[in-house]
């Protein structure tokens, strides 16, 4: 029994066969969306992003904080 290949597209675009191009309107509308995305919303979104630059310079710089704070550890235990 012989297997037909399909030769119709499987997969569909929203152009539906025409060009893809983007309109005025569309780029606007996604530059807006980008644009609004970007603007911190709050103290906490401040707050995040400050975690996440320091959870990036720690990590980066791994053994030397961990022996700073296992020599503040051992000082503050000395002292108490």
């Amino acid at each position: 029994m012989p297997q037909t290949i399909s030769q119709a597209p499987r997969w569909y675009t929203a152009s539906v066969g025409r060009t893809a191009e983007v309109s005025l309107l569309e780029q606007s509308a996604l530059q807006t969306h980008i644009a609004l995305c970007r603007v911190p919303r709050s103290r906490l979104s401040g707050l995040s992003g400050g975690a996440r630059a320091m959870q990036g310079w720690v990590a980066s710089r791994f053994a030397t904080v961990s022996l700073a704070v296992g020599l503040l550890a051992t000082g503050w235990l000395w002292l108490c």
